[in-house]
């Protein structure tokens, strides 16, 4: 009964009056939007024609790779949204988050209040008969079991009680059957897809992150299946993961909901209930700004004071042992262009088992120091790359490498560029207020905010945009109301909507707030981030008096300083490494893969291309024609290099950090 009348409360809760501040989710996910815009890529259907050629054992996945999509070699469908953002601690860096949105990023078109099957994840066929090279045939006694790890929310929103995530294992049928979607499933617009029979092996209902953690002590939960029945022991074994998710009965409030975090994926022979370790060091949290409290800031605003301390880097240890790792960091400027303008000298600790530690036991593997200050000849835009690599020191091809940008713009920004859920205030009248600093006199130009939109353009309402001055840490007296603006929708990643005001206003040296006033009793479904906190930096005002944020996170809301603003100028999060790396440092093979910065889809463009690789002292050591397959780097010695992509048709230049550690 206390935790129906908990669940109850919460779905009550955004819409009575005293609820003045409240958060929702997105109508849809501006990553995968912009991810397809930018790939130019075709529509994503829910299900489509096409045979899948069975794979071998062992099927493992970690969901640690870039991209929005799970792996094509692995999954079938691509309706789960892989990230970073939405799990709290995950195993491994990087989820597969389930949700309410399709594969476009959309509500799905027959979502509503009651519960509806939503995203599915579902795994190539399996060769459960047999190991093919080996030509063994498998059997019960082979001591076979599935394994996954998976979290309720996260950073997202809560899946109530008549809400689950469901595991069903299924017999693919694709040599032989043709069929609609299967019966399970509710219509969508597809045509026809090989037909599998499915059964629910596992289930789990609805509930918040703070109750499930109370509950199991973890973040991340294990499950592990023995697969015993010899009905499943096919050439031709499926499994796949599917939620159902619900929809709030208000218009204003319909969006994305009921977040399930998915990690560690693990189907193999010869295990055991107790098979959950593996040796691998890897990053669990995303990696954060040295500058304190702004992800972003003009670079002219930026002083020593303003750089941090230290900041937390977190890592697990997936092995049953402890061991002793080695955590570095690199700073490029420009973008990575550049060898290394610094280098952490590194700090070596032994990391204890992940698996062995209650939530309680979670802290930092290391606090480094910031100990590099950003200077810079150029003014109005200035990008670092940040390179943060952890490696095992008794085996150094064990490791992982983290990449941050940090950008200096004409915004102060407390976000992170990518908003989990949005921010709306009642009732009508009700006041929004922002607070930033100025280090030395400025021009306000504007204010970008991100807007989601919300089912049927809900929130498509007048507000009144505001600037405040500070009165003993708090909004004082009303500088300047832009009135009647409305919400303008940009569909795409971090793609911000710059209102540009039409007098600048000239501000001293000190606090001041921009925000909103607005007209109805709407949720305004502004962008609001859950991995950096700036909650003492958020006020409201809806009955007189101002008063902090209840909730932790930051607003999608950046004040525009500086020189005159042309035209509405979107700004970007800092984007993935315009050249990345991976596995860095490499494996014993010596190969590494490199992700191509995203003008080079067309392979047109890429027979331009030259790889070259420079040692720490700029001499050049190896250069080539750039090629899709794997490049083999056996041949270098440990040390630190520079990949480079040049251009010859547009002569540009593009960087990464390698490693080599053997």
């Amino acid at each position: 009964m206390k935790k129906s009348i908990i669940y109850l409360f919460i779905l009550v809760f955004p819409f009575v009056t005293f609820s003045q501040e409240y958060l929702s989710g997105l109508v849809g996910n501006p990553v995968i939007k912009s991810y397809l815009k930018k790939k130019n890529a075709t529509p994503q259907f829910k299900s489509y024609f096409k045979e899948y050629l069975p794979i071998s054992l062992p099927f493992s996945d970690d969901f640690s790779y870039p991209g929005v999509y799970p792996d094509t070699s692995l999954w079938v469908d691509n309706e789960a949204y892989v990230n970073s953002q939405f799990a709290i601690f995950p195993v491994n860096y990087g989820v597969a988050t389930l949700d309410v949105l399709d594969a476009n990023g959309d509500l799905y078109p027959d979502a509503s209040p009651f519960p509806f099957i939503a995203d599915h994840l579902t795994s190539y066929p399996i060769r459960l008969d047999s190991i093919i090279d080996e030509n063994y045939k498998i059997t019960p006694a082979d001591s076979i079991y599935f394994s996954f790890y998976y979290q309720p929310q996260g950073r997202g929103d809560v899946p109530l009680s008549h809400d689950s995530l469901v595991l069903e294992f299924g017999i693919y049928n694709g040599d032989t059957v043709f069929a609609w979607i299967d019966s399970l499933s509710v219509p969508c617009d597809s045509v026809f897809v090989l037909d599998t029979e499915w059964t629910s092996v596992w289930g789990a209902e609805g509930d918040s992150i703070d109750v499930f953690i109370e509950e199991n002590d973890v973040y991340f939960k294990r499950v592990m299946i023995p697969v015993t029945d010899t009905a499943w022991l096919k050439k031709d074994f499926q499994f796949r993961f599917m939620n159902y998710g619900s929809l709030s009965e208000i218009n204003s409030w319909q969006s994305n909901t009921d977040q399930w975090n998915v990690d560690m994926v693990y189907l193999n022979i010869n295990r055991s209930k107790d098979d959950i370790y593996m040796r691998d060091i890897c990053f669990t949290e995303n990696s954060q700004s040295f500058v304190k409290n702004y992800y972003s800031m003009p670079f002219w605003q930026y002083d020593y004071y303003l750089q941090k301390d230290s900041i937390e880097i977190y890592a697990h240890n997936l092995d049953s042992a402890d061991h002793t790792c080695t955590y570095t960091y690199y700073v490029q400027n420009q973008e990575g262009d550049t060898l290394p303008a610094f280098h952490y000298d590194g700090f070596t600790d032994i990391m204890n088992p992940y698996f062995d530690q209650t939530i309680s036991e979670i802290q930092p593997f290391v606090k480094p120091p910031v100990n590099y200050f950003f200077t810079s000849t150029f003014e109005d835009s200035v990008k670092y790359r940040i390179s943060h690599v952890i490696y095992d020191a008794d085996s150094v091809t064990i490791g992982d490498t983290m990449v941050f940008h940090q950008q200096f713009s004409n915004y102060f920004a407390y976000d992170d560029g990518t908003a989990e859920v949005g921010y709306g205030l009642s009732p009508a009248g009700a006041k929004l207020a922002y607070k930033f600093n100025l280090e030395n006199p400025d021009t306000l130009r504007g204010v970008q905010m991100f807007f989601n939109k919300t089912m049927n353009g809900a929130n498509y309402r007048s507000i009144d945009i505001c600037v405040w001055n500070d009165d003993n840490g708090k909004p004082g007296y009303l500088l300047y109301a832009w009135e009647n603006r409305k919400p303008v929708f940009n569909n795409g990643f971090n793609e911000f909507h710059t209102y540009i005001f039409p007098e600048y206003l000239v501000l001293g040296a000190g606090v001041f707030y921009v925000g909103w006033i607005q007209s109805a009793n709407v949720n305004m479904n502004v962008g609001f981030d859950r991995n950096t906190n700036s909650r003492t930096k958020i006020f409201n005002n809806v009955n007189g008096t101002w008063i902090n944020s209840s909730f932790e996170g930051s607003l999608m809301i950046r004040p525009a300083v500086g020189k005159e603003i042309i035209g509405n100028i979107p700004t970007y999060k800092s984007q993935p490494a315009n050249l990345e790396i991976y596995p860095n440092p490499p494996e014993s093979n010596g190969l590494i893969s490199m992700i191509l910065p995203s003008d080079y889809s067309d392979p047109e463009k890429q027979k331009y291309l030259t790889v070259r690789i420079f040692d720490i002292c700029g001499k050049l050591i190896f250069s080539a024609p750039y090629s899709e397959k794997p490049l083999n780097v056996s041949i270098l010695k440990n040390g630190l290099y520079i990949v480079n992509l040049f251009d010859a048709a547009y002569t540009r230049n593009y960087s990464a950090k390698l490693l080599i550690y053997k």
